[in-house]
């Protein structure tokens, strides 16, 4: 039981390095980032990180093996990680490819359709993730001699907190809402738009536009004859 239970464990972790190479191909096919929000660059920056890590996990599995009850928990950390993982790679995928919709608005549609702006943000996620693996990392011990060592060194972990402390500071890449009003025009044409109370007069033809609240034009043709 313990080895089906190590082996459930495995394709769990191949199945979350899977998204995570989703992440980063979605990244890669797109050359125009200009505008794209920087905490996805900061992101795609630390998916190496996690594959080296979540890759050694594995082969400290393989290796070690583990108890049915550890493994059970490693498991639920790792879905918890996949599904992470899968949701920035929907972001990606939605956020990063060209359009003629701005990024912005189509950041935020993904992440409220992932259930809500303020924990779909895609920094929000990936410290999520780095948390998930840090306590994955936690649970990787062999026991030898009556001691128990850790299968990763004092570097790996301080490299996954300092993943964290940085994504953690950067300001937020999505507002929690949009402004009260939101006016787009992704094709060409004359767009008039009025938000306020005021008056709003528009001439996008030919000819000139008197405004005025009071307006007398004088012209007599008669008297510009007897001239």
């Amino acid at each position: 039981m313990a080895d089906d239970a190590a082996n459930e464990v495995i394709d769990a972790l191949a199945d979350t390095v899977t998204a995570l190479e989703g992440i980063q191909k979605a990244y890669n096919k797109s050359k125009a980032t200009e505008d794209l929000p920087n905490a996805f660059n900061e992101v795609v920056g630390r998916v190496e990180l996690v594959k080296a890590i979540l890759g050694r996990v594995e082969s400290h599995v393989s290796e070690h093996g583990h108890d049915e009850k550890s493994c059970v928990e490693m498991k639920a950390h790792l879905e918890c990680c996949e599904q992470k993982a899968k949701n920035v790679q929907v972001l990606f995928r939605k956020v990063v490819p060209p359009s003629t919709k701005p990024r912005l608005e189509r950041y935020r549609e993904a992440a409220r359709g992932l259930g809500g702006v303020t924990e779909n943000r895609v920094e929000a996620l990936m410290v999520g993730l780095l948390g998930d693996v840090q306590s994955l990392v936690a649970m990787c011990r062999v026991e030898r001699g009556g001691i128990m060592t850790e299968a990763f060194g004092k570097d790996q972990a301080e490299e996954l907190t300092k993943a964290i402390e940085e994504l953690s500071a950067l300001p937020p890449s999505l507002s929690e809402d949009a402004s009260e009003n939101s006016i787009n025009n992704w094709s060409n044409g004359t767009q008039n738009i009025n938000t306020g109370k005021g008056t709003q007069n528009n001439n996008t033809g030919d000819g000139q536009q008197y405004i005025g609240q009071t307006q007398n034009f004088n012209h007599n043709p008669s008297k510009s004859a007897e001239k």
